[in-house]
């Protein structure tokens, strides 16, 4: 038997006649457009994570006053705010420029009549009768009240001798008792503004940018 030029397998698969009637498959217009779309929306993906911006920030409120603007901090937040972080607030933007850890007094208080304190600061004054025998004068305590929080810094544990028991003062001649007091850890920042001097005294809702990154930069990594 002669050498055979090709194959058996081959042979038999060109001449079968069912393979007369196969049609050459064809892409359809849906199908191009599909694909379109896909790749379109890969496309918008790419540029949306290279130019947007993420941030993580700290929701805070500063104080305004006489052009220094200044916020507490709680003190399960210092480690996560440094030097030179942005901060937002009333349609501009500044930076810490300084960071102190501290202590406060969170302070109760009781009125005589039916008064209640706004956010701002105020000046304390105690009952001569209740003063501390080493002062010449009833001594007077400096408090912040933001949201509702009545405050002052313990200046080192001086103040807090005064509230060891009820305490009756005075803020503005309207006459109080000092019901509670509890001492807590807080961070005083300072931030530095171009124009706090044209700011308006008073609280300002502000967030510190604690972080920025670009979404692209988790599918790098």
């Amino acid at each position: 038997m002669g050498n055979q030029l090709f194959r058996k397998e081959s042979l038999e698969r060109i001449s079968s006649p069912e393979q007369l009637h196969d049609y050459m498959r064809v892409t359809s217009p849906r199908m191009w457009m599909l694909l379109s779309a896909i790749a379109a929306l890969l496309i918008g993906f790419i540029v949306y994570a290279s130019t947007t911006t993420m941030e993580n920030t700290i929701d805070i409120n500063v104080l305004v006053d006489n052009g220094d603007v200044s916020a507490d901090v709680s003190f399960s937040q210092p480690d996560l705010i440094t030097m030179q972080m942005p901060v937002r607030f009333a349609d501009r933007t500044g930076y810490v420029q300084d960071i102190i850890q501290t202590r406060k007094l969170s302070l109760e208080l009781k009125f005589d009549s039916d008064t209640e304190l706004k956010d701002g600061y105020y000046v304390m004054e105690l009952d001569e009768a209740d003063r501390a025998l080493e002062y010449d004068a009833a001594p007077t305590v400096f408090l912040t009240v933001n949201n509702g929080i009545i405050s002052t810094y313990d200046d080192g544990g001086g103040y807090m001798k005064f509230f060891e028991e009820n305490r009756r003062a005075s803020i503005d001649g309207q006459k109080l008792t000092v019901t509670d007091c509890d001492i807590y850890n807080a961070v005083f920042i300072s931030i530095a503004t171009e124009d706090g001097e044209n700011i308006p005294a008073g609280f300002y809702s502000a967030e510190i940018v604690t972080e920025t990154t670009k979404p692209i930069s988790f599918l790098l990594n």
